[in-house]
């Protein structure tokens, strides 16, 4: 992570970073309904918390100190003559203050996209969109002096999937690469995410 430092007409960048295991999530709640064969809603809660390293004195750091609780509804609509599933995803976060600098972030609204192609071997290709902004100002004694931080995102990148049978199981992974831009307030870089879902 880099920032940059401006005191007067002194600039300077500083540098920080660090590896290890991030805050936990929790996601208790997941909920479906099929609308028909082709309309899916789903719901969910998550729920991170806070078990990574943290120090407030680091630029980089393994936790947001906080814990976080996101409700989330999504929807998909599969066209089966092309073989092309399109989803809709949003989510509303809300943090608890972080203790350890007395900051309090503004909820934050988290609104993705994907358009994906999948064919009869297990495999599809597709598209994501993302768009991150922030509700409010950020409160506390930094915060003010940032006259509140409301700031935002939006990300664009392609997503892989593969999807098989295991003998009565089903497997699906994906792997995305999403590229922010156009980002206000919010740090910009390149998300790498990697995941799979065994279901029984």
């Amino acid at each position: 992570m880099q920032a940059t430092v401006t005191l007067g007409r002194i600039t300077g960048n500083v540098h920080g970073d660090s590896l290890g295991l991030f805050d936990i999530v929790l996601v208790p709640i997941i909920a479906s309904y099929h609308i028909t064969e082709t309309d899916h809603v789903a719901f969910s809660f998550t729920i991170w918390a806070p078990t990574g390293d943290y120090d407030p004195d680091k630029l980089a750091n393994l936790s947001t100190n906080t814990w976080t609780f996101i409700p989330g509804v999504a929807y998909t609509k599969i066209f089966p003559a092309a073989n092309v599933e399109l989803s809709v995803m949003w989510g509303l976060q809300f943090d608890t203050e972080n203790t350890a600098t007395n900051y309090q972030n503004a909820p934050l609204s988290d609104l993705e996209g994907t358009i994906i192609k999948r064919w009869k071997n297990g495999c599809g290709l597709g598209i994501i969109g993302s768009w991150i902004q922030q509700l409010g100002d950020d409160s506390g004694p930094t915060a003010d002096k940032l006259n509140g931080f409301v700031g935002h995102a939006f990300g664009a990148g392609p997503i892989v999937t593969y999807s098989t049978e295991i003998g009565k199981s089903h497997v699906d992974f994906n792997v995305r690469v999403v590229r922010e831009f156009e980002n206000r307030r919010r740090p910009e870089g390149t998300l790498f995410q990697a995941s799979g879902n065994l279901k029984f």
